[in-house]
């Protein structure tokens, strides 16, 4: 061989090390395999915006969006402009216009069975909500209302009567009677409605609790008695604190002054290693120490809730297999109420019913569950009301609705599509994002980038607008309590001020 193609093989063969070294070089993030690459055409990456850099925490084999559910129908505001009004019966008994944003009805004499009905099919009506109907107008002659399910008649007698001004009866507590149907008389009548709204059936909302959690030891560790105090002037009536490693004098005093203030304690442990068979088999045996703790310690009167918050999907491996991730969550809470020796509240994600394996997780760990904090992270009052009206609705369980008003990092999903030269490289032994386009070797996939979509934190989290989200807990106590299952109100990120 030539010492010039000596020369050139040495400098190939160099190229293919410094190739597998570069691409490693390229590595900006990786995480264990994704279930399902070979065939995904698309794929997920979860993550936050900090500081501008995109930092991922999970992916997914993309899920086609099935269809959306429907919005809840809002509570409280005027709804005759989100109706669809229909006439029925023979003989054209019955005429409707729509002056304005009023509905008038005119019925003409005749004895077949006529009259209107009003329905919203783009949104569902709430279940197990103790409200009414309220109609404010005016008749000129007695109109029959009831509501239907769909494609039922309307029950004869009517369920209430309209005559006069304003009317208001009861909101069927099933979910299925979405249509209001207002017959006519025999007689004939004319009637204006001017508007119609869903209100609680109880002018006053009971008095329920009002509470926060709290992550720092040392916010509280120092000068129980005095953070006690900073607790009462906030409003609380109860507080999750998170556990010590080792419980001792400090957390009993605090114990005792909330009592001294009429503020309850809740003991707050959680963590996502938890719900995987290492983390649980750390934490049970502390919680069994922290049971004993508190029995020998704390007076009867002061023994605390055990709060768990362990957010399986805080992990990189649950976006691929969710159903997985709350099968561990079920075991988790199970096996750590029993550690408690009763059933234990737990915090989780307004969206867990809609995720693959949470329904089934929550029907396994039932038994150990004595109340939900569903933390329902949005700001718009109607989207929190929609949010939490599946987890009211089922009357099995004590609820908490918590907000969120502490910092929080714009969430970001970024779709990426299987192409020749990506930034995204998949193998049975790792997914990587790389700080280039790469080619796909042997055995091996690349994605592009294609799209995403950011969360902005305003739509999150009342971070510095407290008087926001206290304004948005007012506005939203009425609805809330006329769910049975209603327990309290939670605003999560609540920071004691030095001093008390």
């Amino acid at each position: 061989m030539s010492h010039g193609l000596s020369l050139l093989l040495l400098a190939f063969i160099a190229c293919l090390g410094c190739r597998s070294a570069c691409a490693q070089n390229d590595i900006v993030w990786k995480a264990t395999s994704v279930s399902g690459w070979r065939n995904a055409e698309l794929l997920d990456v979860h993550g936050v915006m900090d500081k501008g850099l995109f930092r991922p925490n999970a992916v997914q084999v993309h899920r086609a969006a099935g269809p959306s559910a429907q919005p809840l129908l809002p509570l409280g505001p005027d709804l005759l402009h989100l109706a669809q009004v229909r006439p029925f019966g023979v003989e054209e008994r019955v005429e409707i216009g729509r002056p304005g944003d009023a509905l008038t009805i005119l019925c003409r004499p005749g004895r077949a069975p006529a009259g209107l009905t009003l329905q919203w099919p783009e949104h569902r009506l709430p279940a197990g909500y103790k409200g009414n109907w309220a109609l404010v107008g005016s008749s000129n002659a007695p109109i029959g209302i009831a509501i239907v399910a769909e494609g039922q008649d309307a029950p004869v007698p009517p369920a209430a009567l309209w005559t006069g001004s304003s009317v208001i009866f009861p909101l069927s507590a099933r979910r299925e009677d979405r249509v209001l149907v207002l017959t006519c008389p025999d007689a004939g009548a004319s009637a204006r409605i001017d508007g119609l709204a869903v209100r609680p059936a109880d002018a006053a909302p009971p008095i329920v609790s009002r509470g926060t959690w709290v992550w720092q030891e040392g916010d509280w560790s120092d000068d129980p008695p005095r953070f006690a105090r900073a607790a009462a002037d906030a409003g609380w009536t109860e507080l999750a604190v998170q556990v010590p490693q080792v419980p001792g004098p400090p957390l009993a005093r605090l114990a005792q002054a909330l009592a001294e203030k009429g503020v309850m304690l809740r003991l707050l442990d959680g963590d996502p290693a938890m719900a995987g068979e290492e983390g649980l088999a750390r934490t049970i045996p502390r919680i069994i120490r922290l049971r004993r703790w508190c029995e020998q310690l704390l007076p009867p009167g002061v023994q605390p809730v055990l709060e768990l918050d362990i957010e399986p999907y805080g992990t990189s491996a649950f976006a691929a297999d969710p159903a997985k991730g709350w099968r561990g969550w079920a075991k988790a809470v199970q096996a750590l109420s029993a550690a408690w020796g009763r059933p234990v509240a737990v915090d989780l994600p307004w969206w867990m019913r809609m995720s693959p394996g949470g329904e089934s997780a929550l029907q396994d760990a039932h038994g150990s569950i004595a109340e939900v904090v569903v933390m329902a992270y949005r700001t718009d009052p109607q989207l929190i009301l929609d949010a939490v009206e599946p987890w009211l609705a089922v009357d099995d369980v004590a609820i908490r609705v918590a907000i969120e008003a502490g910092p929080v990092a714009s969430e970001v999903t970024r779709t990426y599509r299987r192409a020749a030269h990506g930034t995204l490289r998949t193998s049975d032994a790792a997914v990587e994002i790389l700080g280039s386009p790469h080619m796909a070797q042997a055995d091996e996939a690349v994605f592009e980038l294609v799209e995403e979509i950011a969360t902005a934190p305003a739509r999150i989290s009342f971070h510095d607008s407290p008087s926001t989200a206290r304004e948005t807990e007012a506005a939203l106590l009425p609805s809330l309590a006329a769910w049975p299952s209603y327990a309290g109100f939670r605003i999560h990120g609540w920071a004691p001020r030095p001093g008390g």
